[in-house]
């Protein structure tokens, strides 16, 4: 994801909410991906109803002439959809 897409994540996620800031690392660090990778999983919806269990994650995906890339992941709809609008209107 872009800077712009982790740091839009970022903000939805509530991490200031759930750890101490120092434990937070920062967004240049070589680690970030992988904590805000973990905080997404751990706030996937899950069908425990399937063996293994199953994730839910909401996409943003762009398609232009045929090409698509995958702009923004989130555990939630909400943040999906106001990331998704933000795209829209920035490209009008």
């Amino acid at each position: 994801m872009s800077t712009e897409a982790l740091e839009a994540l970022a903000a939805t996620l509530n991490l200031e909410g759930k750890y101490e800031v120092t434990d937070i690392p920062a967004p240049d660090a070589t680690d970030y991906a992988d904590f805000i990778w973990d905080e997404i999983c751990e706030g996937a919806i899950e069908d425990v109803r399937q063996s293994p269990v199953l994730n839910s994650f909401f996409v943003v995906v762009e398609t232009i002439a045929g090409k698509s890339e995958e702009l923004y992941v989130s555990p939630d709809w909400p943040s999906a959809e106001v990331f998704a609008r933000k795209c829209i209107e920035d490209n009008l």
